[in-house]
């Protein structure tokens, strides 16, 4: 995919591809941070969200009364919208929720007691940097540090503010004119890969 890109254009772009100056995506991530990675109901979890240790998962709780269910998660799903500042570099804001859901059980009779829920949401300004720019085709390494929220229906820390950020070690805009699929490797609240198409204009 990238070689094809490449060869469809060989001069360096003056700008984003065709000139325009503002983005906006909608991305979905895999495998995101959440402020509370290193306990989730007591027991230790990498990450937050989809780094589960198995053996951990649909454990007895130490109230001796309540089993726990698998956790589940929306992932990271993010609007994100930038300004081309200079050729190379574009400052942008990022939007990102992420939720997590898990079921509690009776231990006597096995039915279910509460659906658990949290809901975080970050919002993290940024710049991306341009190392790449072809006609329809640009690769870019950035940064975003800002804060975020949750809000628990059954947890005691609901609405707790936090710090949040992402980087982005390589990402890749594919397309000519208007729209483009993208794609980033990286870490932080946005996910570890994330895929999603925005529009210029």
């Amino acid at each position: 995919m990238l070689a094809g890109a490449l060869a469809c254009g060989t001069a360096p772009a003056q700008g984003d591809a065709g000139g325009h100056r503002h983005t906006l995506s909608v991305s979905a991530g895999a495998w995101p941070s959440t402020y509370d990675q290193e306990v989730f109901d007591g027991r230790s979890s990498v990450w937050g969200c989809w780094f589960y240790d198995p053996d951990l998962n649909g454990l007895w709780s130490g109230e001796g009364d309540t089993y726990y269910g698998d956790m589940r998660t929306s992932g990271a799903v993010s609007l994100s919208y930038g300004y081309r500042a200079l050729p190379w570099l574009a400052v942008k804001l990022s939007a990102t929720y992420t939720g997590i859901y898990q079921k509690s059980y009776s231990a006597a009779d096995g039915s279910r007691r509460d659906d658990l829920s949290r809901h975080y949401f970050y919002f993290m300004p940024g710049v991306d940097f341009f190392w790449l720019r072809r006609p329809c085709v640009e690769m870019y390494s950035g940064l975003e540090i800002g804060a975020g929220f949750v809000v628990a229906d059954d947890w005691d820390y609901s609405n707790k503010g936090f710090a949040g950020g992402q980087l982005t070690l390589a990402g890749i805009r594919i397309g000519r004119g208007r729209f483009y699929f993208m794609s980033e490797l990286g870490f932080g609240m946005r996910g570890i890969a994330t895929a999603g198409g925005g529009i210029r204009f």
